[in-house]
């Protein structure tokens, strides 16, 4: 019917038996699983426990890491990974490569894309606005991404994606 992925938000985590059949037909449909995943930076700089009261079942990175080990040949998005603490996540994530992210969310900092390709590599990056267009491309053109980085996460790299399941749009 054209759909190319599918995007759980928090009702149920990743890592829950209750994905295992959507994950294993996401598998042999060839589409991602884009999740809605949290990963709270806290106040003060104290990082805070998960906020779990309003959202019990929201995936969080370990949440995310277990998914993806259990399906190595599953290929997994963490949405918005500037709406958290996105250090913390790419360095929970970053050792496995069926992982990839978006830049999208309402928390810009500054060094954010550099970040997340020093520690994920350039292929696993996607370009994403979230509402905030502006500050989504400015972060990629304040960045030291080269211009074939900034052509990758822009759009090859969600293009490459699209492509394994025939999706693609060049």
């Amino acid at each position: 019917m054209g759909m190319a992925g599918y995007k759980g938000y928090t009702q149920v985590k990743v890592n829950s038996p209750l994905y295992y059949p959507i994950i294993e037909k996401l598998i042999d449909l060839k589409m991602i699983c884009f999740m809605h995943a949290e990963c709270e930076l806290g106040a003060g700089g104290y990082r805070m426990k998960y906020d779990i009261k309003s959202r019990p079942d929201v995936t969080i990175p370990e949440d995310m890491v277990e998914a993806a080990q259990r399906y190595p040949e599953a290929m997994f998005q963490w949405a918005h990974i500037a709406s958290g603490d996105f250090e913390y996540i790419c360095k929970c994530i970053r050792d496995y490569p069926n992982i990839y992210v978006d830049i999208s969310g309402s928390n810009n900092e500054e060094k954010q894309v550099d970040l997340c390709i020093d520690q994920l590599g350039e292929d696993r990056i996607f370009y994403g606005s979230d509402g905030s267009y502006y500050q989504s491309v400015g972060k990629i053109l304040a960045s030291n991404a080269t211009e074939a980085q900034m052509k990758k996460i822009f759009f090859d790299n969600y293009n490459n994606m699209l492509r394994k399941g025939g999706h693609n749009v060049a």
